[in-house]
């Protein structure tokens, strides 16, 4: 009632504070904080040190395993793959499978790290054991190497045949054949029996003799094995091995162009298996389906989508597992040509985008409060490690006598606008070819045999040219050299009456002790019969 109405300081300035009482307060909570913090700190320190190290580790290590969280997170929130696909290490140089090494690989997995993926050594070959599918479809694909390779034995025989009719050569009796096969040359029907000498069954030839490099050069000859994936398998209409209605018309576009009786301009044979990385394709060449019975002119490779979207392997660690599958081939295969393929355009999004203004596109996820939850579930941006890949398998051909690249990116692309899009037309689900797509890619494939084939003929022609020239030059000098000793032989017989060679018909040596002198002339033409090839036979 002192107060006369009016309202108590205490009371007003107690039921609200001011900014600068909220900021005292919370400037003193914060020094007190660090205060004891420090004393605390300076405790421990000095009187439970070991206890003060041991928490200053652990905080250490949580912190580190906390950041590296965080930058796994932010290498997946973009979700499309590891930030930088650049390969580090030049492998182009390297002259044999011993040269490739694991140690200097940066990350294993596309997403960065090594934890992250489902990748194997790249190295090693690799079976896939747990598919029991894929075992058979290997299985049958040695099988379908075993036909193709006696189809082509049959070809040779038939060609063979029909070669030695036109020409009218003979044919053996095959009385002694398989019987007295001693490297004694026997002379049957008046042609001579070579036995079966190389590599050709000319018993089962039932030729009289092995016929020249000439017929030879002209037999049929397998052209060209296809390796990879799923990819190559719908080559042959087959999924895991098995024939299937779906890849029928991919299957008809193979035979229409890689088999000459289906009138295709070469012979070709389609080894692939869905699913397979380039571990499990060297696996399956060292275990059956590189014999060596199967010699075609081209090994033709299409590996590696796998390692990068299934297995979700590094681009150094997919381009070390191709390069270890061409280096084992050319230790096998030395005198084969082998094309690498460069991997398809592959891509998650439906719009089949790759590049806008040659850089990779912006993918969004979706309304801003679930961007950050759908980005690590989001899309994988596979093209900018496919380009990284294929400009190093490129490089490495470069650097490869008998090693080419085949880029296929022009095939399956398409230009609209400023935007590079796959073609689907030609790719139905962002991997696989349509058949449409497989008869565009066949056609420029054959172009590059062709131009294979050429070049390979015209180092043959050039080679069987310069050898030549060679043997008639060495003739040549062989037949001069004679020709002068013959002269100088001739000079000596006209100065030498003493001595002569076989003077009567006698040995020189008894001729010579009795000082015989008279020379063999027995055609009567004024010259020394025994003179002959240049040699002087006075020495005799």
């Amino acid at each position: 009632g002192g107060n006369h109405g009016k309202p108590s300081l205490s009371s007003s300035s107690s039921s609200s504070s001011s900014p600068l009482d909220m900021f005292t307060t919370a400037g003193y909570a914060l020094c007190s904080a660090v205060s004891y913090a420090y004393a605390y700190t300076i405790y421990s320190y000095h009187h439970r040190r070991t206890e003060f190290v041991l928490f200053c580790v652990l905080l250490a290590c949580s912190l580190l395993a906390i950041s590296g969280k965080l930058g796994g997170s932010s290498g997946n929130s973009r979700g499309r793959g590891y930030h930088n696909p650049a390969i580090l290490h030049d492998w182009s140089q390297i002259s044999s499978a011993l040269d490739l090494k694991l140690g200097s690989i940066d990350h294993w997995c596309l997403r960065g790290g090594d934890d992250q993926c489902r990748c194997e050594d790249p190295l090693t070959p690799s079976a896939r054991s747990e598919t029991r599918t894929w075992g058979a479809a290997h299985g049958r694909n040695k099988k379908a190497i075993a036909e193709a390779v006696q189809k082509q034995k049959d070809a040779v025989v038939t060609a063979q045949a029909a070669a030695d009719a036109a020409a009218g050569k003979g044919w053996s009796s095959g009385l002694y054949e398989n019987d007295l096969d001693d490297g004694v040359e026997w002379y049957e029907d008046g042609y001579q029996d070579d036995w079966t000498f190389d590599n050709t069954d000319y018993d089962a030839l039932g030729r009289a003799d092995g016929g020249s490099a000439s017929d030879a050069s002209n037999l049929p000859v397998l052209d060209v094995v296809f390796l990879g994936d799923s990819i190559t398998e719908q080559r042959a209409g087959k999924f895991f091995g098995k024939e299937t209605e779906k890849f029928r018309k991919a299957a008809h576009v193979f035979r229409k162009t890689y088999d000459r009786d289906s009138g295709g301009k070469y012979d070709g044979l389609a080894l692939g298996i869905a699913g397979d990385t380039a571990p499990n394709l060297l696996w399956r060449i060292m275990h059956g389906e590189m014999p060596d019975d199967l010699n075609p002119r081209i090994w033709w490779i299409t590996v590696g989508t796998n390692d990068l979207g299934a297995t979700q392997c590094s681009e150094e660690v997919t381009l070390l597992g191709i390069l270890r599958v061409v280096e084992e081939i050319l230790n096998r295969k030395p005198d084969s040509h082998i094309v690498i393929n460069s991997i398809l355009p592959m891509s998650q999004e439906k719009s089949g985008i790759l590049e806008i203004n040659g850089k990779r596109p912006r993918h969004h996820g979706g309304r801003r409060g679930r961007r950050k939850k759908e980005a690590s579930a989001g899309p994988t941006d596979f093209w900018p490690s496919i380009k990284a890949v294929n400009k190093q398998l490129q490089k490495f051909a470069d650097k490869h006598k008998s090693v080419k690249f085949f880029d296929a990116t022009e095939i399956f692309t398409e230009k609209v606008g400023n935007r590079l899009v796959i073609n689907h037309d030609l790719i139905e689900d962002g991997v696989h070819p349509t058949p449409s797509g497989y008869k565009k890619w066949d056609a420029e494939i054959v172009k590059r045999i062709d131009s294979i084939e050429s070049k390979d003929d015209d180092g043959k022609k050039a080679a069987a040219a310069d050898a030549k020239a060679a043997a008639d030059a060495a003739a040549a000098a062989a037949a001069e050299k004679q020709q002068a000793d013959m002269d100088a032989a001739a000079a000596d017989d006209v100065t030498d009456d003493a001595y002569d060679s076989y003077d009567r018909g006698y040995d020189d040596v008894y001729y010579d002790d009795l000082a015989v002198a008279a020379d063999w002339d027995g055609d009567g033409d004024g010259d020394d019969d025994w003179l002959y090839a240049g040699q002087d036979t006075d020495d005799w």
